[in-house]
């Protein structure tokens, strides 16, 4: 199976619980092999990914991710 920067995005913008989000990001971590959690389990964020050099597809679907997050607790 390939994942491509819009199947990610579009999947996290149709998204409607954090939950959710977390969980596409585990897949997209998954398929893409990116590691995107620290020891103890906690998401890094997408500025920490881009400032390790992480994959930029990742980085992108981190980042919306994160903005979806917000507009999702607000």
């Amino acid at each position: 199976m390939s994942i491509t920067l819009d199947n990610a995005v579009n999947l996290i913008l149709g998204s409607r619980s954090v939950t959710e989000i977390n969980r596409i990001l585990d897949e997209v971590a998954r398929l893409t092999y990116t590691k995107i959690k620290d020891i103890h389990n906690n998401l890094f964020s997408a500025e920490r990914m881009q400032n390790a050099g992480g994959n930029p597809l990742m980085i992108k679907a981190m980042s919306v991710a994160e903005a979806c997050k917000l507009e999702i607790t607000k």
